[in-house]
This record gives C-alpha cells, sequence and structure tokens, in this order.
C-alpha cells in the first residue's frame, strides 16, 4: 500500500517540527534551570554580602570606639588603680553601656588586671592576636575562638553560651587598643569582646539587615558557624525537636569556604528546605572556621521555575501548533502537483502520450519538473508515431522476406532432391564400374574412377545435408520414432559403412559398443548423426590415427562419444561449432570440402530426440564429440 505524498510531507514537517520542539524545549528547561539557579545564586550573594558587611562595620564602630576608650580619661584612671572596686565599677558601666560581652585592662605584659565580669579574675596572659598588636600600639580587631576555660575567666554567664561539645567553645569578636596613663604614656590595653554564640545584639542586627533599600524578610535565615557548629542564627526555634539530619557545613562545604571561595546548594533545614550560601568569616588558627551563611526558602524559587516552564511550554505548545497548521498547508501545496504529474505518468506508462500538464506560475523547481514532464511527454509521442511507421516498414519487408526465404527453402529442397536422385544415379554407376561389372580396370581407370567415386560421395552429402537444412527451416522435419537397437541398428551400422573409408584414410576405426542399446527414436536420423560425426573424424582426424566410438547406457538414456586423434579446436572455435556454415581450415590447401552444415543439423535432430551434445578438444592432440539421448524421445519434442 502506497503512502500518499501529502502525508509524508506532513509525517516529515511534523518530526522536524516535533524534533526541533524537543531540543527547544530541553535548551529552554535547561536555560530556565539557569536562569532560576542564577537568579537565586544572585538573591544569595546580595544577603551574604549585607551579613558580611554588617560584620565589618560593627568591627569599625568598635575599633574607633576601642581606641577612643583608650586614650580617655576614665581608662587613664583605671590604669592608675587597676582592680579596685571604683575602677571594676566605671569600666562595667561602659560595658553595659556599649553592650559589650567582655570589657578588661591588661598590663605592659598582657596580664589581665581588671575584669567588669563576675567573678572578676586577673592574673591571666591574653595572647590573643588583637591584644599582641595592641601590646605593639596597634588597634586590632578579630574573630577569635574562645575555649571553655577561657570563657570561665571572662564570666559564668558566657559560658552556658559557648557551643555543645568536647570543647565548649565560643566565638568572640575582640577589639584591643593600646591603654594610656593620665601622663598619655602606654600602659597596657584596653580589650573589649562581644560572644557572638547566641548573642542578642548580633542576632538584633542580623534580623535587621536590608539588601536594597528592602527589608528582609523574616523567610531569609542568617547564621553563624564555629566549624560545623552552627553558633548563631535568625531561623525561629522549632516547637518540636527537628529530625536528625546531614549537617549543613559537610566536609565539602568546608573545604570550599576555607579555600576562601562561597560554596552555593541545598539544604534541608528544620523549617524546611533553603538554598544556602557560606562564606568564610576569617580563618583562625589550630584549623578552626568561622563562617556565615544565608539561606532562603527554595519554594520561592521552585515557584518561579514552574512559572516560567508553564509559560515557555504554552507558548512552545502554541507554535507547535501554529508550525503543524502551516507545515499541512505547505505539503498540500508541495504534493498537489507532484500528485498531478504521478497520474500523467502513469498515463504515460499505460501509452497515452498526448498528456500534458498545465505549469504552475512560480517558477520554481515543480516548474521545472512538469516543463520537462511536458517535452518527455511530446518527444515519446513523436517518436511513437516514428516507431509506428517504421513497425509497419518492418512488417512488410518481414512479410517479403519470409516469402522470398520460404521460396528459396523450397526452390533447395527440390534442387537438393534432383541433385540427390541424379548424384544417386552416377554413385551407382561408379560402384558398378569400381566392383568389375563392366569389366576389369586398368590402374589409371581404377585410380580416376576412385577419384569420380570420392567426388561424388562429397557431392551426395552436401546434397543430403541441403536437403536436411531445408527441411529443418520449413518445419518439415518430423521424426519417424519407434523402438530400435542403437547398438546395431545405428552405430554398428554406420562403423560398418564406414569401414572401407577408415581403411582409404589409413586410421583405425575402433568400437566399444554393447551387444544391445534398446531406445524408441528415428534410426534414419539417428544414422545421419553418427554419420556426420565418424564422417568428420575421418575427414579431419590426423592419418594413421584413431577413431573411437563408444556407447553405454547413462541413466535413463544413452551416451555415445566419437573421439579421434588430431589437431583439435580451440575454446574460441568449440563455442562455434554448432553454428550454420561454419567451416574451421577452410583456407588451407588440404582441407577437406564440405558445406558447414553437418554439426548443425546433428544438434537439431539431437535436440529433437530430447538430448544433448557437446564437444571436448584438446588443441594439437584429440576431438571428442558427446551426446545423450533419452530411451524414449518425447513427443512433443518429437512432434
Amino acid at each position: 500500500m502506497l503512502t500518499r505524498l501529502h502525508t509524508r510531507f506532513v509525517l516529515a514537517f511534523v518530526g522536524l517540527t516535533g524534533g526541533l520542539a524537543v531540543l527547544a524545549g530541553i535548551m529552554g528547561v535547561w536555560l530556565i534551570d539557569r536562569a532560576a539557579v542564577g537568579e537565586a545564586n544572585a538573591a544569595l550573594t546580595l544577603h551574604l554580602q549585607a551579613e558580611l558587611s554588617r560584620f565589618d562595620t560593627l568591627r569599625h564602630e568598635w575599633l574607633l570606639l576601642v581606641e577612643t576608650l583608650g586614650g580617655g580619661r576614665r581608662v587613664a584612671r583605671a590604669c592608675a588603680d587597676p582592680g579596685s572596686p571604683a575602677t571594676i565599677g566605671e569600666l562595667e558601666a561602659i560595658r553595659r553601656q556599649v553592650g559589650f560581652d567582655i570589657l578588661l585592662l591588661t598590663d605592659r605584659d598582657g596580664r589581665v588586671r581588671t575584669r567588669t565580669t563576675p567573678p572578676y579574675r586577673t592574673g591571666d596572659v591574653l595572647a590573643d592576636e588583637p591584644v599582641r598588636a595592641a601590646l605593639q600600639g596597634e588597634t586590632r580587631a578579630g574573630i577569635v575562638v574562645l575555649g571553655a576555660g577561657r570563657l570561665a575567666m571572662e564570666g559564668e554567664e558566657l559560658v552556658g553560651r559557648a557551643a555543645s561539645g568536647p570543647g565548649r567553645e565560643a566565638l568572640a569578636l575582640i577589639v584591643a587598643a593600646p591603654a594610656r596613663d593620665v601622663e598619655g604614656q602606654p600602659a597596657g590595653t584596653l580589650v573589649a569582646g562581644i560572644v557572638i554564640n547566641g548573642s542578642p545584639l548580633l542576632l538584633q542586627r542580623l534580623r535587621s539587615l536590608t539588601v536594597a533599600g528592602e527589608e528582609s524578610p523574616p523567610a531569609v535565615v542568617a547564621s553563624v558557624y564555629l566549624d560545623d557548629t552552627e553558633v548563631l542564627t535568625t531561623r525561629p526555634a522549632p516547637a518540636a525537636p527537628a529530625p536528625s539530619g546531614p549537617a549543613l557545613l559537610d566536609a565539602q562545604v568546608l573545604s570550599t569556604v576555607r579555600g576562601g571561595g562561597i560554596w552555593y546548594g541545598t539544604k534541608e533545614t528544620p523549617s524546611g528546605q533553603h538554598l544556602v550560601a557560606v562564606a568564610a568569616l576569617r580563618e583562625i588558627a589550630g584549623g578552626s572556621a568561622a563562617s556565615v551563611s544565608v539561606g532562603l526558602p527554595a519554594a520561592r524559587f521552585v515557584a518561579l521555575r514552574r512559572s516560567m516552564v508553564a509559560w515557555y511550554g504554552g507558548i512552545g505548545l502554541a507554535g507547535s501548533l501554529i508550525a503543524v497548521l502551516v507545515s499541512a498547508r505547505l505539503a498540500r501545496r508541495l504534493a498537489r502537483p507532484i500528485n498531478r504529474l504521478a497520474r500523467a505518468a502513469g498515463d504515460v506508462a499505460s501509452g497515452s502520450f498526448d498528456v500534458r500538464l498545465e505549469e504552475p506560475r512560480a517558477r520554481d523547481e515543480v516548474w521545472v519538473l512538469t516543463a520537462a514532464f511536458n517535452r518527455m511527454s511530446e518527444a515519446l509521442r513523436a517518436r511513437d508515431e516514428r516507431l509506428a511507421a517504421a513497425r509497419q516498414e518492418l512488417e512488410s519487408a518481414n512479410a517479403s522476406l519470409k516469402a522470398l526465404n520460404e521460396s528459396y527453402l523450397n526452390m533447395l529442397g527440390f534442387v537438393s532432391h534432383e541433385l540427390k536422385n541424379i548424384l544417386g544415379t552416377m554413385t551407382w554407376s561408379v560402384q558398378a564400374l569400381e566392383s568389375g561389372m563392366m569389366g576389369a580396370l586398368s590402374a589409371p581407370q581404377a585410380r580416376l574412377v576412385h577419384a569420380i567415386r570420392a567426388a561424388l560421395d562429397g557431392g551426395l552429402a552436401m546434397t543430403r545435408n541441403f536437403l536436411d537444412l531445408a527441411r529443418i527451416e520449413t518445419g518439415r522435419l518430423t521424426l519417424d520414432l519407434g523402438p530400435c537397437d542403437f547398438a546395431r541398428d545405428v552405430a554398428g551400422a554406420v562403423v560398418q559403412e564406414l569401414a572401407e573409408e577408415a581403411v582409404r584414410s589409413s586410421m583405425v576405426l575402433e568400437t566399444d559398443l554393447p551387444d544391445s542399446l534398446p531406445i524408441t527414436g528415428d534410426s534414419n536420423l539417428l544414422r545421419v548423426v553418427v554419420r556426420n560425426l565418424v564422417g568428420n573424424a575421418l575427414r579431419y582426424g590426423r592419418r594413421g590415427g584413431r577413431v573411437r566410438v563408444a556407447c553405454r547406457p547413462d541413466g535413463t538414456g544413452l551416451r555415445c562419444e566419437v573421439w579421434n586423434e588430431g589437431e583439435g579446436l580451440g575454446p574460441e572455435q568449440l563455442a562455434q561449432l554448432f553454428g550454420k556454415f561454419r567451416r574451421f581450415g577452410a583456407g588451407k590447401p588440404d582441407a577437406p570440402r564440405g558445406s558447414g552444415l553437418g554439426l548443425f543439423i546433428v544438434r537439431e535432430i539431437v535436440h529433437r530426440h530430447g538430448g544433448t551434445i557437446t564437444a571436448e578438444s584438446e588443441p594439437g592432440s584429440w576431438m571428442k564429440f558427446v551426446f545423450w539421448l533419452p530411451n524414449h524421445a518425447p513427443p512433443a519434442v518429437a512432434a
């Protein structure tokens, strides 16, 4: 069943459009994902930068404040009377006013002389980097890790805010500035700080973050981490304990952060799935790290992605429908003229050459094809008219040639028949002379009579061949089928008939015949076959050589071979051996005379008996003819 061209065009257009739509859909979803991820990362980066800038702002504020306090009169008085109740009270008032968790004085060796938090312990030496810088006369701020012992020294209240774990550590923002006495000389350091773990001050500042002038929505979660432990977060505490899950800061996140980069990803938190960005606050000695993170609810960006995909899908679907409609119309316009061409080509194939198509207005490939078809149809019509006229002429000439050939064959048959009778009478007369019936012949007379006899035999054989040719060509060669003994009535009879000729040719005629070889055939015509083959062997074989006739049963028939020693024939000559008027070696001076019809007649007789015949040869050595005959000639062939 043929597929309509219009359908094929539509399917091709739809397949192409569908493939492009799928590709565009994949690319579109990928781009939408990238856009959504980019939007989320941009928002996270803004919030993260705002959080980091809040820490920087707080640090700079406290640097100025602590540096000012370190050179003020109250600190100068405290340096003059360290550890006294008046000094502790005055410095503790400053601590409470500003919101410090830590405020203390050290001497010029870094030893604590005054603390403002119970139990007001002193005497320990501070080695924090900001303190070391302040002892050198430089005001410095930094984020440091306070162990459990240091927290106990700074105040009992701060121990409870330490992170859970074996180290009980806490993050602190420490600011240290040189402390000067009443004469303006360095007397030690003024150290202030805030413990980040659970700091109400920092929590308030983080919750009041603004990004691009817009107050941060409550859904934004900001957190501070010490290594992988959360020490401060703006996330509301859950009503019930959250199920345990993987830590936010795993090894991959910590590796990225400690390398100075920003990590972006998705994490499950007690309040749901969040898009998270994490960056380092500062690298801490001893392998610990302080980092900050911001998180935004993933649902916000999932909704954005779904909205963009929905819009994109709707536009893509509408475009696909439009493309299908346009492709169907284009397919119809393309298929219509091609279908007309197909129908017209079918008419031409059925023999109607008067077909002419209207050429389309658009001068495109279809117009070129239509114009070429019209020219072809016109050319075929003109050629058909010429062929019809030539066919009539050929039929007339063929009828004339057939009549002429029939007359020629009739004449050939008549002349051959009359010559056969005349030559037969002459041959009988020569045989009578040769046998001595008319008296003894002298030697010269005998030689002359022998030459006449040979010439008459050749002429009689040639006449028989022409007569058989006329009968074959006119269809009057019929088989007179009957039972016969091929070994006795055909092969044996011919060998006996030609024995004298073999003696005259100084050749040895050998036979290999069974006692009886019965078949059904025309014995007269079969003798013609054997006589031609043996006669050719005697005429063309080597003088003094051998000729062998062998017959034997072969399956459902018999196989007969006629072999002789002689020059033989090449492969090119063997291929032409059974044609009419084929005579090889006719140009040689000693070549025997003949009509070139014998083997043609032999093949026709064998084929009419339902048999086959072949020739084999080894040039310069021998020649062999092999024919096979069925035991019973087919009636259809015999007729």
